[in-house]
């Protein structure tokens, strides 16, 4: 896995930690909000109409009593008229708790309401026909035995009421619950994720350490020294290291080292005039070995043209002013030349000796023409001379 997957993997490790975090923060918040918020957009509403609803029970109780000791018409009127006030006032209420539902349970119990309501309402009405018919001591007596059905209706708003209350200190709770359970969470996620990107990063660190056997920033200043040519830094490697960047470029230190060495050592025998000295290649690999052997190859060019001219003058010393030579490319050609010049001026120095002793002078002695550029007396001037030869 390259360096680049690694720190990939450590960002994306990162990255998914927060995220994770983050969006199981956003939603235990909003369950905590919600939790928290359900007594003020649910159980207080409620928990008011149910007590709202009490009271105007309450008020119609003591109207439905007032109602037995008026004996006015009017005045009965008047207090029916209060009595049906409130009872508009009870159902408006209660549709609007309707809209506060919590659930099947609420809805039970607000069904409850309604009926234990519908009771009342039969009782209050007949308790209000026998007052008007100022039958009072009869519908006083039938509120007396109907206290049942008034029981009945304040247990069941009470009830209500109490249950209402009871959701709204549950969602106290689940808050407080989904709270704690949220700081645990998240804790728990944080470390993971600060587990996993930590031991992430020292793998990574501890990986490309090991790769590179060194300091980044050394193993860089080592790489353009040497580039520089510049092999005075000592490498020092740790313990069993043998495949790192430092490691290699130790080896790539004294391999060239090693060639300079070997290079300057043929230098020094060649010069002392062992010219059968050259660069060991067997020390070498790769392109140092062709590099050295390259250096051989030049070296032993140059000899061999050397002892190449220095044979041919050899032969000359020998008398073998034929003796040929392989022509030479390029600028190299200066040796042909150099060895053809001398070839030339030897054979003419030969055959001016050779017409000095073969001619003796007559009375009538003339200077001898020279060979442009030589000592030697003109072959030509010789072969062309009417002095007759010596028998």
């Amino acid at each position: 896995m390259t360096v680049t997957q690694r720190l990939l993997i450590l960002i994306g490790s990162a990255v998914l930690g927060l995220a994770g975090l983050a969006g199981f923060n956003y939603v235990q918040i909003d369950k905590v909000y919600n939790a928290t918020n359900f007594n003020t957009v649910n159980t207080l509403p409620s928990v008011l109409l149910l007590n709202d609803i009490a009271g105007q029970i309450s008020g119609i109780r003591v109207h439905v009593w007032q109602h037995l000791t008026e004996t006015d018409d009017a005045a009965m009127q008047s207090v029916e008229r209060e009595i049906e006030t409130k009872r508009r006032n009870i159902d408006k209420s209660l549709n609007q708790y309707e809209g506060l539902l919590a659930n099947d349970e609420d809805r039970r119990l607000l069904q409850d309401d309604r009926t234990a309501l519908a009771d009342y309402d039969k009782l209050s009405a007949k308790v209000r026909e026998l007052s008007r018919q100022n039958k009072s001591s009869e519908a006083r007596d039938l509120l007396m035995r109907s206290q049942p059905v008034v029981d009945k209706l304040l247990a069941a708003f009470k009830n209500h009421s109490e249950y209402s209350q009871r959701l709204g200190k549950k969602s106290s709770d689940e808050a407080v619950s989904i709270q704690s359970s949220a700081v645990a969470v998240s804790a728990t996620i944080a470390l993971l994720s600060i587990a996993v990107v930590g031991l992430l990063g020292f793998f990574i660190a501890r990986n490309l350490m090991k790769q590179l056997g060194g300091e980044p920033a050394f193993v860089s200043d080592l790489a353009y020294k040497i580039s520089q040519g510049d092999l005075s830094t000592v490498i020092a490697l740790r313990a069993g290291d043998e495949t790192s960047v430092m490691a290699n470029m130790k080896r790539l230190s004294d391999n060239i080292k090693a060639l300079l060495a070997e290079m300057d050592h043929m230098s020094a025998e060649h010069e002392k005039g062992d010219i059968d000295v050259v660069v060991d290649t067997a020390k070498f690999h790769g392109s140092f070995k062709t590099v050295a052997k390259g250096v051989n190859d030049m070296v032993n060019a140059h000899i061999a043209v050397k002892k190449m001219a220095v044979g041919v003058f050899k032969a000359f010393g020998e008398g073998d002013f034929d003796a040929p030579i392989e022509k030479l490319p390029g600028k190299k050609v200066f040796i042909n030349e150099a060895v053809e010049l001398v070839r030339g001026n030897l054979k003419a120095v030969i055959a001016d000796a050779t017409c000095w002793r073969k001619r003796r002078w007559k009375a009538n002695w003339r200077p001898v023409p020279m060979r442009p550029n030589t000592m030697a007396i003109s072959e030509s001037w010789c072969k062309a001379s009417t002095t007759p030869w010596m028998p």
